[in-house]
């Protein structure tokens, strides 16, 4: 497989799916880049940053840190409920600027973006 080029990437939510999908960027697809994780609670980014997944990481309610975060990244994934994203989707829009899509909530309660 060749590796996955990027100079920074965003992924909301650092548990067992997010968390495991910056490892397997780092380990399977040789992922050198930075990976900055986004979070709910102290416990999981604690243990993101233990594990070595993420380089980085910020609160999921901190806007000033997000938009940092935010600044200049590849690309952006979601990996938490839509539950915890939907009330943050359109601020996080905002302050990811004009070049991102806007995920939506499907009618069966699935994020969709375009």
């Amino acid at each position: 497989m060749a590796p996955f080029s990027f100079n920074k990437i965003v992924i909301f939510g650092v548990g067992l799916i997010g968390g495991s999908l910056a490892r397997a960027l780092r380990e399977r697809a040789g992922a050198t880049g930075e990976v900055v994780g986004v979070g709910r609670s102290i416990k999981s980014v604690e243990r993101a940053l233990e594990l070595g997944v993420i380089d980085s990481a910020v609160f999921l309610d901190d806007d000033r840190a997000l938009e940092l975060a935010l600044r200049d990244a590849d690309v952006v994934l979601v990996a938490i409920t839509g539950a915890a994203f939907q009330g943050r989707a359109r601020d996080i829009y905002v302050l990811r600027g004009a070049a991102s899509s806007m995920p939506e909530r499907s009618g069966d309660g699935r994020m969709i973006a375009h």
